[in-house]
């Protein structure tokens, strides 16, 4: 049974793998756009969509696996 740590761990690591991927795509949108976006602006949006995105993942893992163990 993996520990709190284990999980912890994994979901920092999806966290960071969903924040440098929506980053990097903010950052391409806003070149070929050209919109004006400052850097602090794109790092809080991208900060944001990482992290409600690795949450709606978490709660959905959750939810399978309770509802599988049944």
């Amino acid at each position: 049974m993996p520990t709190l740590e284990y999980h912890i761990g994994m979901y920092a690591l999806a966290w960071l793998f969903w924040f440098i991927l929506f980053y990097a795509f903010i950052c391409l949108v806003q070149k070929k756009r050209h919109l004006n976006i400052s850097k602090r602006e794109s790092l809080i949006l991208a900060n944001k969509i990482a992290l409600a995105w690795t949450l709606v993942n978490a709660v959905i893992s959750v939810v399978l696996k309770n509802h599988i163990s049944m």
